[in-house]
């Protein structure tokens, strides 16, 4: 995953801020709702993504057929995604009886009916599951995606995703397992990121080589890397959007001076793939050439802003 489809891959919640909220907040009783072995965090403001000048384009790149369908899915339960959703956001989780296994969990808020959801399965005649008392409504669509739910935790939350999330999620709201602010490590990077963009995301250590990985894949190819990223803590990424469409991703290293080499290591694998990109997308070649990275500390920071005109050509699929 290259840097010209960060905002696509984050923003892909379909495939997957109440108003008096502060701009891009996760309120902490949703924050109670996730499981403390959460090993990343993102969250998207709808609102403000439908105020952006880019939104219609964007929803055009991220409705894949999958996500299409998914979209019919809400809307045969009483939901109207473009009406009803306010925020969305996310968190990848270990499965309990395999940790190597992650799976998405998803919920948003809105304004919900859910005895419409209910309603149309008892008319479709299709079977209601439930776990911990909650009803939860199946999707029964094409192969190799049926195994994904949406529950109403009441008029204005619900949550979405695997059986095996979902059931994560429910014992943790009925206090069976822990919740995040139990995870120190990850809830203080939320806490440093929550309120201050409408789309942004945090990730642990385990999950930040990853990121990195599909972000910046030239900087992985050096020696260093393998070494320097042994010491990752954590990482988060914003994004602002308007005319201007500003990205922000920091990594926290584990001395400064593991900060310093990994932020050469960025500035050179920024530089290879814009001469790789050169000749084919001079667009992109020049972004990429100016994207702005430094040290501070343990902290390394690569940060860029594209002009609304160069936003449509990004966007494009390839």
């Amino acid at each position: 995953m290259k840097l010209a489809r960060l905002l696509p891959a984050l923003l892909a919640v379909l495939t997957l801020a109440p108003p008096a909220a502060a701009q891009g907040a996760l309120p902490s009783d949703a924050l109670y709702l996730l499981p403390q072995e959460s090993r990343s965090v993102a969250f998207v403001d709808l609102q403000a993504l439908r105020s952006s000048p880019h939104y219609g384009l964007l929803r055009q790149r991220l409705l894949t057929p999958r996500a299409a369908a998914y979209e019919r899915f809400l809307r045969s339960l009483g939901i109207d995604p473009e009406k009803d959703l306010d925020w969305v956001a996310w968190v990848r989780a270990p499965v309990r009886a395999t940790p190597a296994r992650e799976v998405l969990l998803g919920i948003a808020r809105g304004r919900f009916r859910p005895e419409l959801a209910e309603q149309f399965f008892m008319q479709q005649r299709l079977p209601i599951d439930a776990y911990r008392g909650q009803s939860l409504y199946p999707y029964r669509g094409e192969g190799g995606a049926q195994d994904f739910s949406v529950t109403f935790l009441d008029a204005t939350t619900i949550a979405f995703g695997r059986r095996a999330g979902l059931e994560l999620m429910l014992e943790t709201r009925y206090g069976g397992r822990p919740d995040l602010s139990r995870n120190q490590a990850l809830i203080s990077r939320v806490n440093e990121a929550n309120g201050r963009a409408p789309v942004w995301a945090v990730f642990d250590a385990g999950s930040t080589p990853g990121v990195i990985r599909r972000l910046f894949p030239e900087a992985v190819k050096f020696d260093d890397y393998v070494r320097v990223a042994g010491g990752f803590r954590a990482s988060t990424l914003q994004i602002a959007l308007g005319r201007q469409l500003s990205v922000a991703f920091k990594v926290s290293c584990n001395s400064a001076a593991d900060a310093e080499t990994f932020s050469h290591l960025l500035e050179t694998g920024l530089l290879a793939h814009s001469w790789q990109t050169q000749r084919l997308r001079p667009g992109l070649s020049g972004l990429l050439a100016r994207v702005e990275v430094g040290s501070a500390g343990e902290q390394v920071e690569a940060r860029v802003t594209l002009e609304e005109r160069e936003v449509p050509a990004l966007l494009e699929r390839r």
